[in-house]
């Protein structure tokens, strides 16, 4: 792989994907957004600047105590390998 030479170009599309339900799938208790990751993917399309945002249940008696919950159009999108790492 050789290293780029110039900067990639400005993002011109921005996509948000955030998690399909706002309540947890095991005690039904409202998540919170506990982070949001950013990706910057270049298609035919053009420079698309990918913002993930996670949930994570904070209910300490919930068996999802603190375990990630992404968008599910994500996975659609070619990011099931993206473990919150940013790059640009």
């Amino acid at each position: 792989m050789v290293a780029r030479k110039q900067h990639r170009p400005a993002a011109t599309l921005q996509c948000l994907l955030e998690p399909q339900s706002l309540y947890c799938q095991e005690c039904d208790q409202l998540m919170w957004v506990a982070y949001a990751t950013r990706r910057t993917v270049t298609t035919l399309n053009g420079v698309t600047r990918l913002t993930l945002k996670i949930g994570r249940c904070h209910d300490e008696n919930c068996t999802r105590y603190h375990q990630p919950y992404r968008a599910s159009r994500g996975r659609s999108m070619g990011i099931t390998a993206w473990r919150g790492v940013s790059s640009m």
